[in-house]
């Protein structure tokens, strides 16, 4: 029987030692060359960024290679005088998409529905900056938006109906001081809310901004991005020096790290972080920050922000020259026999249970329409909802093998799906931690 193993090197499989890590980072076309100021991919289907002068670009499928154009949306009820700080999407709906923006001292939030062909302003705050803006992990309802304080409370706002009417009721948090924030110096994952300030402390909730608590950075003054992983309770952010809880932000540390000038984004899976400050490289650690290296150099540009999908498979890394950076996953197929499966199979995963890596293996037969199958495999939770497509290619017949790291994901129920040409089938499997 002829079988083959799908390795799945993701950002942090076994690379080898004579290949550089700048082999996988790779320059798409923008078009533009205005300063880009926020970039957000949910799901493997769309990408958007936004950035100066009403600027909002989208790219789809995310999955092809290194140096696409991406569409340009500006414009159509965006003005182009409105510099966007933050764009966000739901997971699973690649039509809709918020950016938020500041002109003339107003804050405003603009919302697509059709993928960009139009934009409607539906939110507005005078004398108001909205610092960033997120959807809710899984959810295509619920947004949350977290801005400068205004008449002596923190800007904080929530829609349930995907940013269609805004609501601040429940989510009063008292300004302290003249304290300010910072743009997209927020984090949002499930009911885990963390935003930054220019007072030494960072603002932490639990229950998705009903209460709030304050957390020191002292002595970081400012806290101009941050990032969490609420698996293992590891909360990076920065300032002009990094900082670094391993308590979901209850203490923080001053850490060493890489580079020069202010902090602009971090990206997380399992012990692997990265992260861009105002210079044009991209540093990586595989080990939780202990100790860091230059993952890659721009060939132009500052680095602004930088975005890694929930999903673990793809990161986009945005600059102030309109340049954009994308990081794949890596995928090698290796036969180890001569025989083809018959028929479509899953099979159950293992270990199971397992802590918190597990293997799939499943069957891709011969195609008698065509030499080869297209064949996804979806992680769901116990809800329903997606949790990450580790397969979504054309595959051709052979025995396949799928790693899933669960690192970033609590223990539980998990589901998991093959879905092709003619064939459906589930399986359960247990993580336990």
């Amino acid at each position: 029987m002829k079988t083959f193993s799908i390795f799945v090197l993701l950002f942090l499989g076994a690379i080898t030692s004579n290949i550089s890590y700048s082999q996988y980072w790779n320059e798409d076309t923008s078009g533009v060359n205005v300063q880009l100021n926020s970039v957000v991919c949910f799901n493997t289907s769309r990408a958007w960024c936004c950035g100066n002068n009403g600027t909002v670009l989208k790219i789809r499928p995310v999955y092809l290679t290194s140096g696409r154009r991406w569409t340009n949306v500006s414009g159509n009820g965006i003005p182009s005088n409105v510099n966007l700080i933050s764009i966000t999407c739901p997971m699973n709906d690649t039509s809709i998409a918020l950016t938020t923006g500041t002109l003339a001292g107003t804050s405003y939030i603009y919302r697509t529905s059709n993928a960009g062909a139009s934009w409607q302003q539906v939110f507005q705050q005078v004398n108001g900056h909205i610092n960033a803006i997120w959807f809710t992990q899984n959810s295509a309802t619920s947004v949350v938006v977290q801005g400068n304080p205004v008449g002596g409370r923190w800007s904080l706002f929530k829609s349930s109906n995907g940013g269609v009417t805004w609501d601040s009721t429940g989510m009063y948090l008292p300004q302290n001081g003249s304290e300010t924030g910072w743009s997209n110096s927020a984090y949002c994952y499930n009911y885990y809310y963390w935003f930054g300030t220019n007072n030494s402390r960072i603002y932490n909730s639990t229950n998705s901004g009903i209460n709030w608590v304050v957390q020191s950075t002292a002595p970081e003054v400012n806290s101009l991005t941050i990032t969490a992983n609420t698996g293992s309770g590891y909360v990076f952010s920065g300032g002009s020096t990094f900082m670094k809880s391993t308590n979901f932000g209850n203490n923080w540390s001053q850490t060493a790290s890489l580079g020069t000038g202010n902090f602009g984004g971090f990206g997380n899976w399992g012990n692997y972080w990265w992260y861009v400050r105002s210079d044009n490289k991209i540093y990586l650690t595989s080990n939780n920050g202990s100790s860091w290296s230059v993952q890659y150099t721009a060939p132009s540009g500052v680095y602004t922000n930088l975005f890694l999908t929930n999903l673990g498979m793809i990161m986009y890394a945005v600059r102030s020259d309109g340049g954009i950076s994308k990081y794949l996953i890596i995928v090698g197929i290796h036969p180890i026999s001569s025989e083809v499966p018959e028929k479509f199979s899953l099979y159950q995963n293992y270990p199971n249970p397992f802590n918190p890596q597990t293997k799939i293996k499943f069957d891709v037969p011969s195609n008698v329409k065509r030499e080869t199958s297209n064949v996804k495999l979806i992680i769901y939770d116990l809800l329903g909802r997606e949790v990450t497509t580790l397969v979504n290619e054309e595959l051709k017949p052979g025995i396949y093998e799928a790693d899933w790291d669960g690192s970033n994901y609590s223990s539980g129920v998990y589901y998991y799906k093959i879905k092709t040409e003619g064939f459906i089938e589930t399986k359960k499997m247990l993580m336990v931690k």
